[in-house]
């Protein structure tokens, strides 16, 4: 009997075949040193008790960038500010070399040091004392006459009664001054001095200027200078706007006068005069 196609076509039908599975990759693993679970090696710790499995040193955060403190930016600005100084100083020296005339000034004992000095003109005048002829006071005692104040005497003073606040002095020079300063001197003798009020607030007004010069005394024996710039001064008025108490020295009670020994003047003769 013959065999059918179907039959034919089945001798020849493939034989299907399984699938071959592929070997399981190997990964290395690493016991627990805490559980004894195992652990993949790259694990750094363990999936069952969380202890650390990798011992290799774990990433450290970067250091921090190092902060100027407070100090050391005061440092910083302290020394460019004297690095400025330096400068400036430097340009000042290098640009400016005028030497203006010094007063020393020492206890009572005043000495004037005048400086050679030269303009396009020629040198300038020293510095000198400059003679009052004539006092005007608005007040005076008498045998304490105001004219006192100008005859360099240190034995004579001039005194005003009603403790001298608000007394006024005018002095006249014979020909126009510059004046530089005016120098005060109150009694010498220790127990008149404080027995006597003193000059204390005075208002200084010269001629040639609209502005006065107000100023306040020591209460001291020393001479006391006062400076003061004019250039064309034929008269200065000297005001005494307060003073100082008068004191009991022992027995003897305080006076009511106000008394000052000296007033002298320095500067040179006006040119423009």
């Amino acid at each position: 009997m013959a065999d059918t196609p179907e039959e034919f076509n089945d001798l020849f039908e493939p034989v299907a075949t399984e699938p071959v599975a592929r070997p399981a990759q190997q990964v290395p693993t690493v016991p627990c040193p805490s559980c004894g679970t195992t652990n993949e090696a790259t694990s750094r710790h363990c999936v069952s008790c969380g202890a650390r499995v990798a011992q290799g040193p774990l990433p450290m955060a970067p250091q921090p960038l190092v902060r100027s403190t407070a100090g050391s930016r005061a440092l910083i600005v302290t020394a460019a500010v004297i690095a400025v100084v330096a400068i400036i100083a430097f340009f000042y020296n290098a640009f400016v070399d005028d030497e203006p005339s010094t007063t020393t000034l020492d206890g009572a004992n005043t000495s004037t040091t005048s400086t050679s000095s030269t303009t396009d003109t020629g040198p300038l005048p020293d510095t000198v004392q400059l003679a009052a002829n004539r006092v005007v006071p608005s007040a005076q005692l008498s045998g304490f006459p105001a004219d006192n104040l100008i005859d360099s005497d240190p034995t004579t003073m001039w005194q005003v009664g009603q403790e001298g606040a608000g007394a006024t002095l005018t002095f006249f020079f014979p020909e126009p001054v510059a004046l530089e300063r005016i120098e005060f001197k109150n009694i010498s003798d220790d127990a008149k001095f404080r027995q006597n009020f003193r000059v204390r607030g005075l208002r200084i007004s010269p001629d040639d200027t609209t502005r006065p010069t107000v100023v306040e005394l020591a209460n001291t024996r020393d001479v006391q200078p006062v400076a003061i710039q004019t250039e064309l001064t034929k008269t200065v008025r000297i005001e005494v706007t307060s003073t100082f108490p008068a004191e009991a020295v022992g027995d003897a009670q305080p006076f009511k006068e106000l008394a000052i020994e000296d007033i002298q003047f320095f500067g040179t003769v006006a040119s423009g005069g």
